[in-house]
C-alpha cells in the first residue's frame, strides 16, 4: 500500500479530533483519570487482584474508545469482541515469545563466549570490550531503543489488527505488515515519539500531587490513542 505518513498531518488531525469531539474526549479523560488516580491510591503494584482488575479496565477503556471513535452502532458485538480478544492474546504472545527468544539467544552467546577461556588473551580482550560497553552511558539508551524497535514489530504494528477486529474489518495480523510496508522507519519514529512522551512527561511532575500526576497521565493516554488511531486510518482507510 503506497501510503506515506506525515507527522505534521497526523498531529493536526489528532488536535482537530479533540476539538470536534470534546465531549467524548472529556468523558474518556475522566475515565482514564479515575483509573490512574485510584491505581496510585491503592498501590496496585503490591496487590495482584487489583492489578488484574486494572488491566481489564484498561482493555475495556481502549475497546470502547475505538468503538466510539469509529461510531460503531453496536458497542459490544459478541463476535467482534471475541475476535478482538483473540487478536490481543495472539499479539501479546508474539511480543513475549520474541523477547524470550532474544533472551535465550543472548544466553547462548554468553555460553559460547565462555568456551573462549581456553584462549586467555582473546577471552580477556572480549571481556574488557563487553565490560566497557556495559559501563558506557549510551548502552542503556541503545538497549531501550533496541527493545522499542522489537516491540514496534511485535506489538504496535500488529495491534492495528486488533483495532480492525474491534470494528469488524480485516483483522489479519500478517496483513498489517503488508499494509504498512515502506513506512516501518516512519512508524518506529512516530511510536517512539508517542510512547516516549508519557514517561518523560510524568517524570516532570513527580513532585506534584497524585491528582496532577493522574491528570497528566490520563491526558497523555488519550492523546496517544487518538494519534495511534489516526495512523491506523492512513493504512486502513480503504478497508
Amino acid at each position: 500500500m503506497d501510503t506515506k505518513l506525515s507527522l505534521r498531518n497526523i498531529l493536526w488531525e489528532s488536535g482537530l479530533f479533540l476539538r470536534q469531539n470534546y465531549i467524548l474526549s472529556l468523558s474518556f479523560f475522566l475515565l482514564a483519570y479515575a483509573a490512574v488516580y485510584y491505581a496510585q491510591a491503592l498501590n496496585i503494584s503490591t496487590n495482584l487482584p487489583i492489578v488484574f482488575a486494572y488491566l481489564i479496565y484498561t482493555y475495556f477503556f481502549y475497546y470502547f474508545f475505538v468503538c466510539f471513535y469509529f461510531k460503531q452502532k453496536i458497542l459490544l458485538n459478541k463476535r467482534r469482541f471475541a475476535n478482538a480478544l483473540i487478536r490481543m492474546v495472539a499479539i501479546l504472545l508474539l511480543a513475549f515469545a520474541t523477547l524470550l527468544i532474544l533472551k535465550i539467544g543472548f544466553k547462548i552467546l554468553f555460553f559460547l563466549a565462555g568456551t573462549l577461556r581456553a584462549f586467555p588473551e582473546v577471552y580477556e580482550q572480549l571481556r574488557d570490550i563487553y565490560i566497557n560497553i556495559l559501563m558506557s552511558s549510551y548502552f542503556t539508551w541503545f538497549l531501550s531503543a533496541f527493545v522499542f524497535v522489537i516491540l514496534s514489530f511485535t506489538f504496535f504494528i500488529p495491534a492495528f489488527a486488533w483495532i480492525s477486529a474491534v470494528i469488524g474489518r480485516d483483522s489479519s495480523i500478517t496483513r498489517s505488515f503488508a499494509r504498512t510496508k515502506g513506512n516501518y522507519c516512519r512508524l518506529i519514529l512516530m511510536f517512539l515519539l508517542i510512547y516516549g512522551i508519557l514517561p518523560l512527561t510524568i517524570l516532570l511532575f513527580r513532585g506534584c500531587s497524585a491528582g496532577v500526576v493522574a491528570a497528566v497521565s490520563a491526558a497523555m493516554s488519550l492523546i496517544q490513542i487518538i494519534i495511534y488511531l489516526k495512523i491506523y486510518e492512513k493504512f486502513y482507510s480503504q478497508n
